[in-house]
Parts: C-alpha cells; sequence; structure tokens
C-alpha cells in the first residue's frame, strides 16, 4: 500500500457505522488519506463489505461506551484533520463524541457526519435506504416548472424489462427524441404517437414494450441498441461489467487477489489515486500508524 493522491498526509478517524459511512472512508483513503478506522471490539470483520474496508492504515478496537476509551478517542484528535461518523441523531453525543467535545480538543478538525433523513423531523431517528430517501424527494412526478416535464412517461421509459433468456435491459428514455428512438428500435414506430400520449401508468403501454422485450434475448437487444441513443443498456453482474468493452477501456474496475474492486474516482490530472490492495487487517503501513502514535501491536 502506499500514500499517494491528493489527501496523502491528511489524517482520518472513521468510527465504524454502516452504509455511507464505511463508504466514504474508503473513497478518503483511495485519495490517499490516513484512514484510521475505530471499531467495537468483537466486531466481526467477515461481515464487514470488502471492497468498502480497503485502504485502512488499521482497526482500533474501542468500547466507546467506556469512558477511558473514550478519552483515548478524544485523545487521537490531536493528530486528526478529520472524523467521519454514521450513526443516528444523538448517538455520538450521547457517547460524549458530538462536534463540541471533538473540537474542544482540536479547533481544526472537520467534523463529517451522515444520516439518512437529517439531523431533525419525525423521521430522523428512522432507518431507511436510498430507495426510501429518493421516494420522498419527490422523484415519482415533478411538475413541469421544474423538470421540463422530464418525468413524464418514467413508469415505462424508465424502467427495466426482462428478456426472453431471463436477462434484463435497462431502459431511461426520458427525453422525447430518445424516447422516439427506442420505440422505433423496438418496432413500434407506427404506435408511438397513441405511446407518448398515454397516461404514465398506463399498464398497456407497458405490457406492450415488455412483450417486445420478451421476444428476443438480452444479447440480441444490446446488440440492436449498442451505438444509438435510445438510452437502452444490458443489466450486466459484476464480472460482465469489469469485462464490458467501456469499463475495459475506461478502466473502471481492477481484480486484485480475484476479487473485483471498482478504481478509485473521482480521477485527477496531476495526482494519482492510493493503489489497490485486497483488504486484509494485518496489511498496515506503519508510517500511517505512527502518524496516529500507534504500532502494529494495537490495531486489528
Amino acid at each position: 500500500m502506499s500514500s499517494t493522491g491528493p489527501l496523502a498526509g491528511i489524517n482520518v478517524l472513521e468510527v465504524e457505522s454502516i452504509g455511507p459511512g464505511p463508504f466514504a472512508a474508503m473513497i478518503l483513503a483511495d485519495m490517499g488519506a490516513n484512514v484510521l478506522r475505530i471499531a467495537r471490539p468483537g466486531a466481526d470483520d467477515k461481515r464487514r463489505n470488502p471492497v468498502l474496508s480497503r485502504g485502512r492504515a488499521g482497526t482500533l478496537p474501542l468500547n466507546l461506551k467506556n469512558r477511558p476509551e473514550v478519552e483515548r478517542l478524544i485523545g487521537l484528535m490531536g493528530r486528526a484533520d478529520a472524523l467521519i461518523e454514521g450513526f443516528r441523531p444523538g448517538v455520538m453525543e450521547r457517547l460524549g463524541l458530538g462536534p463540541e467535545a471533538c473540537m474542544n480538543r482540536n479547533s481544526k478538525l472537520v467534523y463529517g457526519r451522515v444520516t439518512g433523513w437529517g439531523r431533525s423531523g419525525p423521521l430522523a431517528q428512522t432507518a431507511g435506504h436510498d430507495i426510501n430517501y429518493i421516494g420522498m424527494r419527490g422523484m415519482g412526478r415533478w411538475p413541469a416548472s421544474r423538470a421540463g416535464n422530464l418525468l413524464d412517461g418514467s413508469a415505462y421509459f424508465y424502467t427495466c424489462y426482462k428478456c426472453s433468456d431471463g436477462g434484463w435491459m435497462a431502459v431511461g428514455a426520458l427525453e422525447l427524441k430518445f424516447r422516439l428512438q427506442l420505440l422505433n428500435l423496438l418496432g413500434l414506430g407506427a404506435e408511438a404517437k397513441s405511446m407518448l400520449v398515454a397516461r404514465d401508468d398506463d399498464p398497456d403501454v407497458r405490457k406492450r414494450i415488455a412483450d417486445v422485450f420478451r421476444s428476443r434475448s438480452r444479447s440480441e437487444w444490446q446488440r440492436v441498441f449498442d451505438g444509438t441513443d435510445a438510452c437502452v443498456s444490458p443489466v450486466l453482474d459484476l464480472e460482465e461489467a469489469r469485462l464490458h468493452p467501456q469499463n475495459a477501456d475506461w478502466g473502471t474496475f481492477s481484480q486484485v487477489n480475484g476479487m473485483i474492486h471498482p478504481n478509485p474516482a473521482p480521477r485527477f490530472s496531476r495526482s494519482s489515486t492510493s493503489r489497490i490492495d485486497s483488504p486484509n487487517s494485518r496489511n498496515h503501513r506503519m508510517s500511517d500508524l505512527q502518524a496516529w502514535g500507534l504500532s502494529g501491536n494495537d490495531v486489528l
């Protein structure tokens, strides 16, 4: 592992959570940051997503319900440039690790936190995932003045359709000219006018398009739509995605010790990102640990 990238020399504490917390830490590590993960003792490493876990300097087990161990974490704040956490609102404050307590130790600390619904309001303490947040943000039907009537017809022009071989094609033809091209390539050009003026939840339109997609295999439809602007693409599994010519040319994925990783993003013109290594809790960068005042014996 090597510390390269635009964030090389930046020390980040990751108080382990689920979802966006590890994802944010992975991106920062990819950019070269020295990320030290703080985890509860006994946390099962096998339950961690191996891709999201890459790039850490190590994992320091601390029981944050134990005041001396909270104080140890606060002590690390003096060496940190940033902290990230992804718990529900109020959890870090109850542990004595809210922004005020941490910034009392280091006034220059950047304190980053991610919540699903926001830090207040009736849903603030409830669980959710991206589909819930999207649904609650009014994406189902935007007023024409805000989105140029963009999502009209989304029920059948922005979805996935099953093919004869069990594969799927993703359709994202939101704009009118793309919908027209889609319908023509499906052989439905003669019916386009009636389809485009139908209600956006018309079951007959969806069924008509679905029936056509079921008439051919995914690979056959891929040949039909390749190189067009109909906004139709195959739904690939991870190995297929790695081998797809577009992803191969752009270098979207790497395979490291048999595991497929998305390569670090975004990319920079004058700075390379960190090299990907297989997630291995014993593969520590000694210089990174020394920046935290730790040794290999301190971390998992």
